[in-house]
């Protein structure tokens, strides 16, 4: 038999008899030592319920002092670690949202109005004059830091103290002149992303504008939302559409061609938004495209992309996956829901989102044999086996294959085998008879609520 190399990343090209290699709700791992194959695929976290707040959507998450706050449908909340929530107060606005802290104060903008939190004040409107409406905060040594949105410049608070400003606190972008989307420090530098161009900035300690510049970079940014932090860089969403991460002062492509083409479709990509975590070794920059109704995922640790999905378990359809936001607290990795009030945990041991069907699907690289004819007796898949659940959907968990042999134009009827009922170690998952063809490529799905683990395939 002859090994098939996994659809260990998503690789759709524009065009599809090329590579119509698709990775939804998988994810893959590279192995080492003497393993059986040296890349598996792994299924993607589930949506495990934590609260539901009274109103919706989630608009932001963040963690202040080992508490976790949210922002829902126009209310500030504190939630503990078993999922009880405190109303703290009203956030004006119906869109997203962004928060930072200085360990004291939590800053609360939304592009119209800022707030600050703390628990000796409570929750109050920023009202300076002097204050500007933004759209993101970042805190660096004390200050906090926004965008004057819609202009070249960029403003500060005062020390720790995020209800003082002063006319004289603000930062403009020199050389060219350029809109200034959003502001993120990392490590002794703080990043200006504008419109085209990035300028590098240091605290220097300067009289009025304790900030100076420290270089440009002429690489700009699609989507103010769209920056993280993670592995010790930045990642953004470039104003070529392109994904990029710094490497030093340089920014690196991570993107393909394949996925940019993917970007280039969207009517809108401006409302882009990312955040990143890590879990068991791997590093994950996730970037949603809300208006293009699709979430996309590098892996740092692979470099490889992958896509989550979550599907409308009455119309079937596949959109962009439900976390709006994101926060790591209590030990665990949670995510609001961009619909309502919900609020879920990010989990490898739960197989639904949040109980409806979580579908992952791999599409195999193309079979061929330089255009001659040839016939498939057997397609072997080796899932992880003896998984299956005690009673219900999923007690006898099946393997869904759909074949194409017009370079993934159309696909054939749905096919079905099992993986092993539960215990039963020794179920193999294989097709027979698959008749013939000039180019073969085979698309498998799991949506049994169980483990999904794929470690190899063959075909003979």
């Amino acid at each position: 038999m002859i090994p098939i190399p996994l659809g260990n990343r998503h690789y759709k090209n524009r065009s599809l008899p090329a590579s119509s290699q698709n990775c939804i709700n998988f994810y893959p791992e590279i192995l080492s030592g003497d393993s059986k194959n040296k890349i598996i695929l792994h299924g993607t976290p589930g949506l495990k319920p934590l609260v539901t707040l009274p109103s919706g959507p989630v608009h932001g998450l963040h963690v202040m002092n080992g508490v976790m706050y949210a922002v829902s449908g126009g209310n500030l909340y504190s939630i503990n670690s078993a999922g009880v929530e405190t109303l703290i107060g009203s956030v004006s606005g119906s869109q997203r949202v962004s928060m930072a802290d200085n360990g004291t104060q939590l800053c609360i903008v939304n592009s119209s109005e800022g707030y600050t939190y703390s628990a000796a004040d409570g929750l109050a409107q920023i009202t300076d004059i002097d204050y500007l409406p933004a759209s993101t905060v970042e805190q660096v040594d004390g200050y906090f830091l926004f965008p004057k949105d819609g202009t070249g410049d960029w403003f500060i608070s005062g020390l720790l103290d995020g209800t003082a400003y002063d006319s004289l606190e603000y930062g403009t972008t020199y050389g060219n002149p350029d809109d200034v989307l959003t502001v993120l420090p990392d490590h002794a530098d703080v990043f200006v992303f504008g419109k085209k161009s990035i300028e590098i900035k240091y605290h220097s300690g300067a009289t009025d504008f304790p900030f100076s510049s420290k270089g440009k970079i002429e690489r700009g940014c699609a989507a103010k939302y769209s920056t993280a932090k993670m592995d010790n860089t930045i990642y953004w969403l470039g104003d070529d559409l392109a994904v990029y991460k710094m490497a030093g002062y340089t920014p690196t492509q991570i993107s393909d061609p394949a996925l940019e083409y993917a970007i280039q479709q969207y009517s809108v990509v401006s409302d882009a938004f990312a955040y990143t975590y890590s879990e068991e070794g791997h590093k994950f920059y996730v970037l949603t495209f809300p208006t293009g109704n699709a979430t996309w995922v590098y892996d740092a640790s692979t470099g490889a992309w992958h896509k989550r999905a979550y599907r409308n378990p009455l119309s079937g359809e596949e959109g962009r996956h439900k976390g709006n936001c994101y926060c790591y607290c209590y030990g665990k990795h949670f995510v609001g829901d961009f619909e309502n009030g919900k609020i879920y945990q990010l989990d490898l041991d739960t197989y639904t989102d949040a109980g409806d069907p979580l579908v992952t699907t791999s599409v195999f690289p193309p079979i061929h044999k330089g255009g001659e004819q040839f016939t498939i007796s057997e397609l072997f898949l080796e899932f992880e086996s003896g998984i299956g659940l005690t009673s219900g959907q999923g007690s006898d968990p099946q393997v869904m294959l759909e074949e194409s042999r017009d370079g993934g134009r159309t696909w054939g009827s749905q096919l079905f085998s099992s993986i092993g009922k539960k215990g039963d170690y020794s179920q193999q998952t294989r097709f027979y008879r698959r008749g013939s063809a000039q180019e073969y490529i085979a698309r498998v799905s799991l949506s049994d609520p169980i483990k999904r683990t794929l470690i190899s395939a063959f075909i003979r």
